[in-house]
């Protein structure tokens, strides 16, 4: 099983939500949160910021990461600049058996003060944008 994050951006009561590119071998086509899977690498860095310093340092630098990776938007820079309020674990969810690649996802809701400006990576991105929940 493979240790993943996945980054709830909220803002304004609305959520940003991305749909996977078709061809994508895990999960084509679905909706989806941006996000990842935890890296080697990603334990040996550390996001600090009170935020976010109750988190397990590997999360918080792989959401990071996967986030700059994903949409070119920033976390590291976004606390920083106080355009983050809250970090929340909102839970953990094991991918379904009948996948063949399995992961131990981690959700964490992001609340951002703005809705960032973003740039997705279409290798794995089709679409993306904010939503009103429900």
């Amino acid at each position: 099983m493979i240790d993943a994050v996945s980054a709830i951006l909220v803002c304004k009561n609305q959520v940003f939500v991305i749909r996977r590119q078709p061809y994508l071998r895990v999960f084509p086509g679905y909706l989806a949160y941006p996000g990842g899977k935890i890296d080697e690498q990603d334990a040996i860095c550390s996001l600090t910021h009170p935020l976010v310093s109750a988190h397990p340092d590997a999360h918080m630098t792989a959401l990071a990461r996967e986030l700059e990776e994903e949409l070119a938007f920033d976390l590291k820079a976004a606390l920083q600049d106080d355009q983050v309020e809250t970090v929340s674990l909102v839970g953990t969810a094991v991918t379904p058996a009948f996948e063949r690649v399995r992961f131990n996802a981690h959700f964490d809701k992001i609340v951002l003060r703005h809705k960032p400006e973003v740039q997705f990576e279409h290798n794995e991105i089709a679409e993306g944008d904010w939503h009103d929940p429900g």
